[in-house]
């Protein structure tokens, strides 16, 4: 498990209370706090569900890493 570095700590925060953007610089930890914000949530999103979860990035090779970066930090339990 990765760990988190104050600022990403308080960008989950924000992004639990309201609809928030992330902007940080490449490398900075944008997908942990997408992957922990996913996780916050997956109660909402087990079937049946009308909830939905999107995660979007550029191309394959992002698709590749941010997979791995998921696998590696989610929960056992939910997501």
């Amino acid at each position: 498990m990765i760990e988190f570095v104050s600022y990403q700590i308080e960008a989950l925060a924000q992004a639990i209370k309201e609809n928030t953007i992330v902007f940080l610089g490449m490398g900075s930890g944008k997908t942990l706090i997408a992957i922990m914000l996913l996780c916050h949530y997956a109660y909402l999103l087990k079937k049946p569900s009308p909830c939905i979860a999107v995660f979007l990035v550029v191309g394959t090779h992002c698709r590749i890493g941010q997979t791995e970066l998921y696998w590696k930090n989610r929960d056992d339990e939910g997501f």
